[in-house]
């Protein structure tokens, strides 16, 4: 399917972009609901504090890094950005 191919190219952006962050597939793609409606919900978790303003940055530079490698603007992939935080 088309959505693994564009999944491997943000993967590999993310990696580019951010060595050392975690990044899981979550929302319908995950759960096998896919439609023709569907984004690919990315979650990648920070392994390091960071700003609202900074995670903004890290998104656009995933983004561009991705267009870089192939990514077409037309990929429905909606990135989420948090942080690891330790236990309370």
């Amino acid at each position: 399917m088309e959505w693994r191919k564009h999944v491997r190219i943000v993967y590999k952006a993310i990696r580019n972009v951010i060595p050392n962050a975690e990044v899981y597939i979550t929302g319908g793609v995950a759960e096998d609901r896919l439609t023709v409606k569907s984004d690919i919900d990315l979650l990648i978790v920070l392994p390091y504090t960071s700003t609202f303003n900074e995670a903004v940055e890290l998104r656009s530079r995933i983004l561009e890094e991705a267009e870089k490698l192939g990514l077409p603007l037309y990929a429905p992939i909606e990135l989420h950005i948090i942080v690891d935080a330790p236990p309370i």
